[in-house]
Parts: C-alpha cells; sequence; structure tokens
C-alpha cells in the first residue's frame, strides 16, 4: 500500500522555523522568567479534603436538582419512590452497576418500561422519565457527568421530560480539574461526555428563562453513601 503523504507542517522543527521566519526571528522565543505556581487552596474552590457529598448536593439544589439521599440497599426503593410521586408511568432505563434490578423493581410496581433499544430512538420521546447511573459527579458545580456506550445511548438524560440520575459519593471529584485527570486515564473516550447541571434552560433575548424546552424539566439525583 502507498504511504500516506504527510500534511505540510508535519516535521514539527521544520514548522516552528518556518513560522520564526515569517516573523523575522531567528528562531522561537521563550519567556525570561517561568510562569508563577499557583497553589491549589487558591487556584481551586473545592479541594479533596472537602465533603464531596455534601458539597455536590448543595450545588445541586442550587442549580435546581432535587437530591434524594440513599445507601446502596435503598436504591431500588429510593428509585421507585421518587418515580411514583411524580406520577411517571413509562420508563426509560439504562445499564449500569448501579441499576441492576431496578427495571425489574420498577416493571413488579406496575410502571412500563419502554423498549428503547428494540425500537429505537424515537421510542425514547414516549417516556415520561429517564433512569441513568453516571460516570462521575463534580462537587464544585453540582454537575453529573454521562458517558454513552453500550447500554448508555445518550438520548436517556436528555429526551424525557425527568431524568433521574443514581451518583455514587465515591464517584464524585471535586471540581473539573479532576474530572479530566479521571478521564485522562481511560484507553478511549466516549462518542459523547454530556455534563448536567440542572434542568435544560433557555432565554430570550429579553432575558426570560424557560426551563424544559430542549431536555428535562426536572432532574432528580439518587445520592448513595457507599463510604
Amino acid at each position: 500500500m502507498k504511504p500516506q503523504a504527510q500534511y505540510p507542517g508535519a516535521d514539527r522543527a521544520a514548522f516552528v522555523a518556518r513560522v520564526s521566519g515569517a516573523l523575522g526571528r531567528a528562531g522561537p522565543t521563550s519567556p525570561t522568567e517561568p510562569a508563577p505556581q499557583v497553589e491549589d487552596r487558591v487556584a481551586r474552590v473545592t479541594g479533596p479534603e472537602a465533603d464531596l457529598g455534601a458539597v455536590f448536593a448543595a450545588q445541586a439544589a442550587a442549580a435546581g436538582m432535587t437530591v434524594h439521599p440513599t445507601n446502596r440497599a435503598g436504591v431500588q426503593r429510593e428509585v421507585r419512590a421518587v418515580l411514583e410521586r411524580l406520577g411517571v408511568r413509562r420508563v426509560m432505563i439504562g445499564e449500569g452497576l448501579m441499576l441492576e434490578g431496578v427495571a425489574a423493581d420498577l416493571s413488579a410496581a406496575g410502571l412500563e418500561l419502554v423498549a428503547w433499544r428494540e425500537r429505537g430512538f424515537a421510542a425514547m420521546y414516549d417516556a415520561d422519565a429517564g433512569v441513568t447511573d453516571v460516570q462521575g459527579a463534580i462537587a464544585e458545580t453540582g454537575t453529573l457527568v454521562c458517558c454513552s456506550g453500550p447500554g448508555r445511548a445518550r438520548g436517556l438524560s436528555l429526551v424525557a421530560p425527568i431524568h433521574l440520575a443514581v451518583v455514587r459519593r465515591s464517584d464524585i471529584v471535586p471540581d473539573l480539574v479532576d474530572l479530566g485527570v479521571m478521564r485522562a486515564s481511560e484507553a478511549a473516550l466516549p462518542s459523547s461526555v454530556v455534563l448536567i447541571t440542572g434542568p435544560s434552560k433557555t432565554a430570550d433575548i429579553e432575558g426570560i428563562l424557560i426551563t424544559g424546552v430542549h431536555g428535562p424539566r426536572e432532574v432528580h439525583v439518587v445520592l448513595v453513601n457507599d463510604a
């Protein structure tokens, strides 16, 4: 097979030399002094020593989400109770460690499970609520991190009027910096990473805020203390 030609500038040194020449310089310049180092306690609002569960719950509530604390044994019961209080009849559920047994429990309680895997994306619009786990959560902003993957279609958290997410306390990181470090260890990024901070919101030019136009109008979090 004929080797693919490299694009111009593939050689970094040659590329930098051409740019330097165009600028009338003999070579790239460097700062005379190194950039100052900023201590973590100054640059970061939330540190690892904080009670991440409490910080996340407070920030999530401030963003318009409703947090329901429970323990590992109470996940199914709490998910069912929240959906029943909201009057949900049709629900779509993703896959995940924290969702084991949830679908069977909801079906036994009389809720209809939307077969989104068999019927495709359009079927998601029939659901009153989408139930997902998360692949992380950010304490500083009260943010849910939902990554797509097998059994975790991106529409599960975005299409239905209500999104219910199950979050483990151990999955919460202090801030966005820590999320980047956590995801960097993965072999490949998922096709979609959605950061959710409260219900869907939009505003017109007059600043009138409307909730739930382009996504869920309610976001509920079952926060699991797995410490």
